[in-house]
């Protein structure tokens, strides 16, 4: 055990610190005031902890995806142009994973992407054509920047 007061290393039964004469707590005190066994604890914490830390993690990816699809939305919202009977664009960028070597791309910005078609239509708007254009981006598990070309009157 060490002294509180100098940090110097001292024998489990002092009462008093053999350097400094710091007055220690008792045994019995120290236990009283310990917090719960922090072993315990610990493996506690590994048993819950991958599953916790991955609920954790999807959450906030859903967070966050949920937050970048409203600003999104409203960004398109703000730069849709008036219906006057013509041709107007729109450009959305996001991105989107796919698993290295199977190209697979995840469903999210599928999602994304209608959602915002969705929102154009319902304000009274026709989509007349969506252009796609994916640019590899480097990384472990591959992202592809999407840029998205939306026309519509």
């Amino acid at each position: 055990m060490f002294c509180n007061k100098c940090g110097k290393e001292i024998n489990e039964d002092s009462i008093f610190c053999n350097y400094c004469g710091n007055k220690l707590k008792t045994k019995e005190t120290r236990q009283e005031n310990a917090k719960p066994n922090l072993k315990e604890e610990i493996k506690e914490a590994w048993r819950s902890g991958p599953e916790r830390a991955e609920k954790e993690r999807i959450e906030k990816e859903q967070r966050e995806y949920l937050k970048q699809l409203k600003e999104t939305k409203e960004e398109v919202q703000k730069n849709l142009k008036p219906k006057d009977g013509k041709y107007h664009v729109v450009l959305i960028k996001s991105k989107a994973r796919y698993l290295t070597g199977y190209k697979i791309c995840d469903n999210q910005y599928a999602i994304e992407l209608e959602d915002i078609l969705e929102m154009i239509q319902g304000k009274g708007y026709e989509i007349i054509d969506v252009k796609m254009i994916g640019i590899e981006e480097g990384s472990v598990y591959g992202t592809t920047r999407v840029e998205t070309l939306v026309m519509y009157k």
